[in-house]
């Protein structure tokens, strides 16, 4: 790697400077067990280079730095799906997702075993409707949609009568 690594125990530790000042690359723990394990990847720590931090703080101005800390740290340590959503031309390309209430955390991860490191590509936070499209954009494309226990939870609220009522107004 051409810049200087900084090595930290969690993304809620990056310095704003990362964020706002990109000067070197940053690593973190390897992603969750069950994240490894869904998308069948080697435990490998998880890299964030120098130019991700300028694209996204380009592409992403709307994040603050505390906003990137707490999207990166949600999605890479709370995963509620894990998406592969376009198999065909970004294989190693997957999307883990952080549902919330406000808005979803989403980060972008490259998981090559030929590199060295599982690597952010880039992090945002969306509304619902853009989860909706990226799952939609799987399915089309022949990709994966992965549900972590912790996603499952949440669908376990759904109640058989919350389930029929749903069907129920989509026939009226």
């Amino acid at each position: 790697m051409d810049a200087i690594t900084f090595i930290y125990q969690s993304a809620l530790e990056i310095p704003d400077v990362a964020f706002d000042k990109p000067a070197n690359n940053i690593l973190l723990p390897s992603l969750t067990h069950e994240t490894i394990e869904k998308i069948g990847t080697d435990d490998r720590p998880v890299v964030i280079k120098k130019s991700v931090f300028e694209k996204n703080h380009k592409h992403h101005q709307e994040l603050s730095p505390n906003d990137s800390r707490k999207v990166l740290n949600a999605a890479l340590t709370e995963a509620d799906l894990i998406v592969n959503d376009k198999p065909s031309n970004k294989p190693n390309y997957w999307i883990i997702v952080n549902l919330s209430k406000d808005e979803n955390a989403v980060v972008n991860i490259d998981i090559d075993s030929k590199k060295q490191f599982i690597e952010v590509v880039g992090w945002r936070k969306v509304r619902d409707r853009s989860i909706e499209q990226i799952k939609n954009r799987a399915i089309r494309e022949g990709g994966q949609i992965l549900i972590t226990q912790k996603g499952a939870a949440g669908l376990s609220a759904l109640t058989d009568s919350t389930v029929s009522e749903c069907k129920d107004n989509k026939n009226s």
